[in-house]
């Protein structure tokens, strides 16, 4: 909840996403669940040599899309961290300063230990 901008498109561009596999792909997982849940379209921002900009109204069409091999895994986890960072911003935002900072530092200075 807490990650930079930086951090969750380091951890996105990471992230397992086999190319036309829609199946137990994280990546789409987010998609289906997060980004659509909050927003009605997503628009996939690429490279006029590689299509150009897309957008897509439903998951069912990013998924097909995705599928046909149509949509890049990288393009994919590329709008997928922008979307999850739209999501976040309130919340970095929050913690930015004051007593919600102050409790953010102490969580954070807390060990697990087992």
């Amino acid at each position: 909840m807490t990650d930079s901008a930086e951090e969750v498109e380091r951890k996105l561009n990471k992230a397992y996403c086999p190319e036309r596999q829609s199946a137990e792909n994280p990546v789409l997982d987010y998609c289906k669940h997060l980004v659509f849940d909050k927003f009605k379209k997503i628009k996939v921002e690429r490279a006029s040599k590689f299509g150009g900009d897309v957008e897509f109204g439903s998951f069912g069409q990013l998924a097909g899309a995705f599928e046909e091999g149509k949509l890049h895994p990288l393009d994919l986890k590329k709008a997928t961290a922008a979307y999850v960072n739209k999501m976040l911003e309130p919340t970095r935002k929050h913690f930015e300063k004051g007593k919600q900072r102050e409790l953010l530092e102490k969580v954070e200075k807390l060990a697990v230990t087992r």
